[in-house]
């Protein structure tokens, strides 16, 4: 995978690297000074469309499973200029599970089985702690 600056450009991959890979090592470093009970972190920033952010405004149900209330899911508390917790996001293409993440999301399916796409079951996940980065490393974005 190539490291490229500037804009983006259309090709057939799905993700590209509009950074140099070897910042997340310290970005991670810098995030457990932060928040050192972090799970998931995304290394990409969310769907946009024409700029502009298209949000996950609802939660799709899954059969047997108590949701809370919406507010909970959109909440984002910005914890640096480089770093915002969040409680869902629309697509995974580009993130970083530590190994409390990886347990908490085993767990997760084996009690209760894979019913949605990824993106939308984190968000049930109990005590799951995703963290974005604020501007990309890898982007998703033609």
């Amino acid at each position: 995978m190539k490291v490229r600056s500037g804009p983006p450009t259309p090709t057939t991959n799905d993700t590209f690297l509009v950074q140099d890979p070897r910042i997340i090592s310290n970005l991670i470093t810098k995030l457990d000074e932060l928040a050192d009970d972090w799970d998931v972190f995304y290394t990409d920033i969310e769907m946009k469309l024409n700029g502009k952010l298209i949000p996950s405004l609802d939660i799709s149900p899954r059969p047997n499973f108590p949701r809370g209330q919406l507010t909970y899911y959109l909440r984002r508390k910005r914890l640096s200029e480089t770093f915002t917790e969040i409680g869902m996001r629309y697509g995974c293409y580009s993130m970083i599970i530590r190994r409390s993440g990886i347990k908490k999301i085993l767990d997760y399916y084996k009690e209760h089985g894979i019913y949605l796409p990824i993106d939308m079951d984190l968000l049930f996940i109990p005590g799951l702690k995703q963290i974005t980065c604020n501007y990309e490393i890898v982007s998703h974005l033609p």
